[in-house]
């Protein structure tokens, strides 16, 4: 299982970088980590089940985050514990990232919803030629029910960048990347079925 102090996310001071569409996402500087930290979140019309019943498919994942090339699953307990390799396309002249994180789900914590909670492990398999690995990275995403036919999806988490890249180009990747994760996440469970 993998257990976050609550301090860690519980600390105020975050300011509104992005609010377009319905999602709203905010960063605040991060102690002992080279880039912000983020948090985002937004509703899905969509009910509770349905979103949560999704988001359990991690294999799924290159589907909706955001400049996601590759989502591997190398590794799995159960239902509720998965080592998942993925693949982040960077625009030029910066090198993809890869890393590899473990997701635990945790519907414990809170009633009415789930967390899929991550942390990196940076040497559960060799480096990817032509990438840079990102060696820390700890957050969560969470599902939560509104009403039967609402559900808010947030995100919140920090990274370091895997290498040198400008600090401009990082700031508008934990900008942009949850806001469009939600936004395609939105997508996919809102489209009608053809």
């Amino acid at each position: 299982m993998i257990f976050f102090p609550l301090s860690l996310f519980a600390q105020k001071n975050w300011e509104i970088a992005k609010n377009k569409n319905g999602i709203e996402v905010y960063t605040k500087d991060a102690p002992g980590w080279p880039i912000k930290a983020y948090l985002a979140r937004g509703m899905i019309e969509k009910s509770f089940d349905t979103v949560a019943t999704y988001m359990r498919q991690i294999h799924l994942r290159k589907e909706w985050v955001a400049d996601c090339s590759k989502s591997e699953v190398l590794h799995k307990v159960g239902n509720t514990e998965f080592i998942v390799h993925f693949v982040i396309e960077t625009p030029w002249p910066t090198e993809n990232r890869d890393m590899v994180l473990k997701i635990y789900i945790d519907k414990e914590t809170e009633a009415g919803a789930v967390f899929f909670r991550f942390t990196s492990l940076p040497n559960y398999i060799p480096q990817i030629e032509g990438t840079v690995r990102v060696q820390r990275a700890i957050g969560y995403w969470k599902v939560r029910k509104v009403n039967e036919t609402r559900t808010e999806i947030s995100t919140e988490g920090r990274s370091t960048t895997g290498g040198t890249i400008p600090e401009w180009l990082a700031n508008m990747f934990v900008e942009d990347n949850p806001y469009e994760s939600i936004k395609n996440l939105r997508e996919i469970l809102t489209e009608p079925v053809k």
